[in-house]
């Protein structure tokens, strides 16, 4: 079987599934009930968790697993993360 990766993958092939993110936040502001709160409406599947904070401290990291059904849900939950006050990145 070739996979051909210039395409994008079919949606059926990929979801349902359970995704893992990592949320990189400023130190300073308060995040993690904010994030808590943006992943009500999805399946959580391992709970919002404090991950290793940055060397300095500057930045903290928190770890999540969600169930997700589509690649819109899948939009929608990175939007909500991406849309909390003091999220850096999402991995």
């Amino acid at each position: 079987m070739t996979v051909d990766f210039t395409k994008p993958a079919d949606e059926k092939d990929v979801y349902p599934a359970v995704h893992h993110f990592r949320v990189i936040t400023d130190a300073e502001v308060a995040t993690e009930a904010a994030i808590t709160e943006a992943l009500g409406a999805y399946e959580v599947v391992s709970p919002l968790a404090r991950g290793r904070s940055s060397s300095g401290g500057r930045y903290l990291v928190f770890e999540v697993s969600v169930r997700l059904s589509s690649r819109a849900e899948h939009f929608a939950v990175d939007a909500a993360i991406k849309g909390v006050e003091g999220v850096r990145i999402l991995l």
